[in-house]
């Protein structure tokens, strides 16, 4: 989701020839990150509340791995990112 935000973005600059279909393009991915952030934090939330929101089976397991924890830092780095690009449309 998020690479093909940045691909919006990037093909959005090129307005010579898009024309006005740039700014629709720079909309589309606009609107495609922030869905990204919404769906991360989500994430992001449920990890950190140990909320099973997407019903999954041996979640609680889950919690518990070293694999959980490094999901959750990976999302939160990702979060940074994602609003720094926020920043840059």
């Amino acid at each position: 989701m998020m690479h093909t935000c940045r691909k919006l973005r990037n093909l959005s600059k090129q307005s010579e020839q898009l024309d006005s279909a740039s700014f629709s393009l720079m909309y589309a991915g606009l609107m495609l990150l922030k869905k990204g952030i919404i769906k991360n934090e989500e994430a992001i939330n449920t990890i950190k509340h140990h909320l099973n929101v997407y019903k999954l089976p041996k979640f609680e397991v889950f919690l518990e791995t070293s694999n959980c924890k490094k999901i959750l830092k990976e999302l939160n780095k990702d979060n940074k990112l994602y609003y720094t690009l926020l920043s840059h449309l």
